[in-house]
């Protein structure tokens, strides 16, 4: 069983029984010898003496061939291989009945090797993806360890409601992140500051809000707490989302007040 080398312009011996087997790893080109004749037309071929044929492959110049057949073997529409027999000279020439059959089982041979060429392939595909989902996996782990270890804090809207909350964030405002994940994002604002807040709400943050600006936020006990804000918009699957972070500046504003008074 000689195959096509890929992106090259000859075939190899892949497996060989009997005289062929000390020659398995031996390349012929395009038109060289029977294998290659029968890759290059596409056609099988049937020789009875190849010790006298013409075409003969001088790598095979120390064994004695006799008659010999060979069909293509197919994946994918093209010639991927070549399924070959031969006999001493000794024995009866192959007859036009015998290279008939070494075709029909040329064919169910090039649908084997289709299938196994599809299962390997399929095989690289599902271990590259998962070899991708690890590392992808990996990475949002250590992304999810770097935000909930985060000094600042971080929390994800989509219209107005709490996706995602990091540690800090929830402990700024006196929650657990869970029970942030059930409120709405105004319900955690000033009534004051609301109206201001309500374009972080909808994640439509227009040019004029700034970039980065003090607010005021309740905590769960209802107090306030003075925080600066910064905001943006992210993709969300399919959507869009406001990516919030806070600091919470209370302690700063209570000693400017107090130098104030």
């Amino acid at each position: 069983v000689y195959l096509v080398n890929a992106g090259k312009d000859d075939l190899t011996l892949r497996l060989g029984t009997g005289m062929f087997a000390p020659y398995v790893g031996t390349t012929v080109k395009r038109g060289e010898g029977l294998s290659g004749m029968v890759w290059e037309t596409g056609q099988a071929l049937m020789v009875e003496d190849y010790q006298t044929w013409p075409e003969r492959s001088p790598k095979f110049a120390d064994i004695e061939v006799g008659s010999s057949i060979g069909a293509p073997l197919l994946a994918s529409g093209e010639i991927c291989g070549v399924l070959g027999i031969t006999r001493k000279p000794e024995l009866p020439s192959f007859t036009s009945s015998e290279l008939d059959l070494l075709k029909r089982f040329a064919n169910l041979a090039s649908v084997a090797l289709e299938n196994a060429r599809l299962h390997t392939s399929l095989q690289t595909e599902l271990d590259e993806r998962t070899l991708a989902e690890y590392a992808l996996r990996e990475s949002e782990d250590k992304l999810r360890s770097i935000i909930d270890l985060s000094n600042v804090g971080i929390a994800i809207l989509l219209d107005g409601h709490f996706q995602f909350v990091n540690p800090i964030f929830a402990h700024t405002l006196g929650y657990t992140s869970a029970e942030l994940l059930e409120k709405d994002f105004l319900d955690c604002c000033a009534s004051e500051e609301r109206e201001k807040l309500k374009e972080l709400s909808s994640h439509r943050i227009k040019d004029e809000v700034p970039a980065k600006y003090e607010s005021i936020v309740l905590n769960k006990n209802g107090g306030k707490v003075f925080v600066e804000i910064s905001a943006g918009i992210i993709p969300y699957g399919s959507k869009t989302a406001t990516l919030i972070f806070i600091n919470d500046i209370t302690k700063r504003k209570m000693a400017e007040q107090a130098v104030q008074d």
